[in-house]
């Protein structure tokens, strides 16, 4: 949102650009679960990390050579998320088929309590280092922050997928549930 601003967003156009995040995070399930079944999971999850991360490079640059670069700049955020979301699916399988039943709400309670606080930190580090340093820096950090985690994720075993479905939903029942 500051930089959609600093870029010339105006009101109407912050609120769409956070829309549109969330449509192009709910359009991506779909695709991403008939991905998720079809292909390797880690695979699909390290070209998501990939795509999702090279599509911030022409978003650094977009001021050099738009004057009004607001939509352009909605565009490609919207299909960083969307790419990036492809993965949720594969990754939520993998996740499950490596952390053992039992363990599940420990690891990702605990999880989610250090993304959050790890989360909490580097905003408020980005925030002192873009009034530094400018956006343009701030995000080559964190495209190679993505860089980084595609590596070690590259690193991660694979368990064989298994084809057990224990609900199957039909659009029947989805809509006498509503």
């Amino acid at each position: 949102t500051p930089y959609a601003l600093a870029v010339g967003a105006n009101n109407f156009e912050v609120g769409l650009l956070n829309s549109l995040k969330s449509l192009a995070y709910i359009a991506a399930q779909l695709p991403g679960a008939a991905l998720a079944v079809g292909a390797s999971r880690k695979r699909l999850c390290l070209v998501s990390i990939l795509v999702s991360k090279l599509l911030w490079l022409p978003i650094i640059v977009l001021p050099l050579f738009l004057g009004n670069a607001v939509l352009v700049l909605l565009s490609l955020v919207a299909l960083s998320v969307f790419v990036q979301s492809l993965r949720s699916p594969a990754w939520t399988g993998l996740m499950g088929d490596l952390v053992h039943e039992e363990e599940r709400g420990r690891y990702f309670s605990n999880r989610n309590a250090i993304t959050s606080l790890t989360g909490l930190l580097a905003t408020l580090g980005a925030g002192f280092a873009v009034a530094a340093l400018g956006f343009s820096l701030i995000f080559a950090a964190a495209i190679m922050l993505g860089l980084a985690a595609f590596f070690m994720f590259r690193q991660m075993h694979e368990p064989a997928f298994t084809r057990i479905f224990h609900y199957r939903p039909e659009f029947r029942s989805v809509v006498r549930q509503s």
